[in-house]
């Protein structure tokens, strides 16, 4: 393993289970956290923006036009003027529709708490999540500038305004079937320091000369902008199930299942050992916002945490959560774009005594028929004797139904599907 790798091991506590869960962070160098485009005034530091086309205003469409009254006279020779004006102030401004685009990719630090997980559901191979995550970065110096004229101008004003920094990052779920709640916490955005922020005060008063020398320059000291969002999202899973009900690991029988076994092999380099049923929640950067890094929010308290208290957990067992940072690969895009991607794999193994207390229910009810053989032969009981055996018959084949329904459509014959085999021509050749 590269000594520049970050790959730390700590624990996440479950409230519900008062366990600890082993959490794993890994795919991120040390050199990913240097921020080199810092500028720095009497305030403290800020992020240098550098566009590719310093000398050609931006696109501006005639619904901005109206919006910021647009004069074609004015000529806008400077990014500084271009900042004081309110179109900076527009959703799309930064974006790629943009004629400015930034030369260098930004750092944005990503944090996110898993509140509940539930309906994890084996047939459709989804599971729900509900988390919230924040963004954190560096504000450039126009837009803090911008946001003490904002302050000043609306400090005695009633009205509900808020302030919006020129640029956003947005971030999509890729394995999301349904997102049913999304929204921004508080649309309130405000630039802050360690001074008059006591939680980034907290993230790095213990070990200040270290994120010194992490990001190359004092944090406390930076003018940061953050934002949180909630969600809550059914995300897609392609469990493996080889080993149904038995599944606290899996059998990997094909190509593609193989690829996924040494992906994962991958991320967990410190447990190659841990085969658990993996659940995996992917926050993607979304194209607008391509010119970012999403990178772990340095400090020495845990960045992401999933709180089990209040998850519907009932037939699995949390194992581990791991947490990757990767990049795409820019061939792979139709616009040669690389995008950022963090992963959470929760990894989790199944109750199975009850899944195995069903499979054993079935196979005393099938050996009940052999009492069918017991009962007298005679003319007047073998009436009876068919509709014992009928009756244990049929019940066997509703139970064996029953337990089939768990599985989805699936190309391979799981553990239970292969016991339901054998029952099925054991009750045949009893019947």
């Amino acid at each position: 393993m590269s000594k520049d790798l970050v790959h730390l091991v700590d624990v996440v506590n479950d409230s519900k289970t008062k366990k600890q869960i082993p959490r794993t962070i890994t795919g991120i160098n040390k050199s990913a956290f240097f921020h080199e485009h810092i500028e720095r005034d009497e305030k403290g530091f800020y992020y240098h923006i550098r566009y590719s086309k310093t000398q050609q205003a931006p696109k501006v469409t005639k619904c901005q036009k109206k919006k910021v009254g647009y004069d074609k006279k004015r000529r806008k020779n400077s990014i500084e003027e271009l900042a004081n004006n309110d179109l900076a102030k527009l959703p799309n401004f930064g974006s790629q529709d943009s004629s400015f685009q930034e030369a260098n990719r930004r750092l944005v630090f990503w944090e996110c708490k898993m509140k509940r997980i539930s309906d994890i559901n084996t047939t459709q191979e989804t599971f729900r999540c509900r988390f919230h995550y924040y963004l954190t970065w560096l504000a450039t110096k126009e837009e803090v500038r911008d946001y003490e004229n904002f302050i000043k101008f609306h400090k005695n004003t009633t009205d509900t305004v808020f302030w919006y920094p020129h640029w956003v990052p947005r971030l999509e779920f890729t394995n999301a079937v349904e997102v049913i709640q999304f929204e921004e916490h508080s649309p309130k955005y405000e630039v802050r320091n360690a001074t008059n922020q006591a939680q980034l005060r907290e993230s790095w008063k213990k070990n200040a000369q270290k994120y010194i020398e992490l990001l190359g320059f004092d944090p406390s000291h930076g003018q940061w902008i953050r934002c949180r969002y909630e969600a809550d999202v059914v995300f897609a899973e392609e469990m493996e199930l080889e080993n149904f009900p038995f599944d606290v690991c899996f059998v990997l029988s094909n190509d593609h299942h193989q690829k996924k076994k040494k992906k994962i092999e991958k991320v967990n380099n410190d447990n190659k050992n841990d085969n658990n049923n993996d659940f995996t929640a992917y926050f993607k950067a979304e194209l607008e916002t391509t010119a970012c890094r999403l990178l772990p929010f340095p400090r020495d308290r845990i960045f992401c945490s999933l709180d089990g208290q209040f998850s519907v957990l009932s037939e699995w067992i949390l194992k581990r959560v791991v947490i990757e940072f990767k990049q795409t690969d820019k061939t792979r895009s139709r616009g040669t774009r690389t995008y950022s991607i963090v992963a959470i794999h929760i990894k989790a193994s199944r109750k199975w005594n009850t899944r195995a207390g069903e499979i054993l229910l079935t196979f005393c009810m099938m050996t009940m028929g052999l009492g069918a053989f017991a009962m007298d032969t005679s003319s007047d009981n073998l009436g009876n004797r068919l509709i014992f055996a009928i009756t244990l018959l049929l019940a066997d084949v509703t139970s064996l139904q029953l337990l089939i329904q768990q599985l989805p459509n699936i190309p391979y014959w799981t553990e239970m599907v292969l016991c339901v085999f054998f029952l099925s021509v054991y009750a045949g050749n009893v019947q």
